[in-house]
């Protein structure tokens, strides 16, 4: 069982700020980051992995406009600056990890606990299709659809996004 970090939203935005410059509507982005950490599992990051990402980003644009009521919270520009950053080259696994445990009182902080298991359920269902994206080889055994790695930081996802692990992390 991996350590919870326990840390409270605000200090978590300070963090987040002060030591990687994820600042201001970029947090409505954090969601990203275990996506991000699921391209790089294997250390390479493929063309389908990032279009799952990116998709990914838009659906959370376009649900940010919405709960805005049609105002522009983030623009298409600053979404693609966010996951260029983090996908042009690969960052430091430790340094995604450090992130997404930040990240996740802010991801999950919402009020009502259906819209955070939406969530938690979104960004696993994401990373399932990222790991699946592509195949080291083929042909592959039954076993082999996921890398080592991949399989790894998925079954850590799983572990992390529980909402008995969400809830101590608060």
């Amino acid at each position: 069982m991996q350590n919870v970090v326990r840390i409270t939203r605000e200090d978590a935005l300070t963090v987040l700020e002060t030591q990687y410059g994820i600042q201001g509507h970029e947090i409505y982005l954090l969601e990203l980051i275990p996506l991000i950490e699921m391209v790089w599992a294997d250390g390479r990051s493929k063309p389908p992995e990032a279009a799952l990402v990116y998709e990914f980003a838009l659906r959370r644009l376009a649900e940010l406009d919405y709960e805005a009521h049609g105002l522009s919270v983030l623009t298409a520009g600053q979404v693609n600056a966010f996951v260029e950053r983090f996908l042009n080259k690969q960052p430091s696994p430790t340094m995604l990890r450090e992130l997404r445990q930040l990240a996740m009182p802010v991801i999950f902080d919402h009020s009502d606990p259906e819209v955070n298991n939406k969530r938690r359920r979104m960004i696993l269902e994401y990373c399932l299709d990222i790991g699946a994206a592509t195949v080291p080889r083929y042909p592959y055994d039954a076993h082999e659809r996921f890398s080592p790695p991949e399989k790894a930081l998925l079954l850590e996802l799983v572990e992390a996004l529980q909402p008995t692990a969400l809830a101590a992390a608060a």
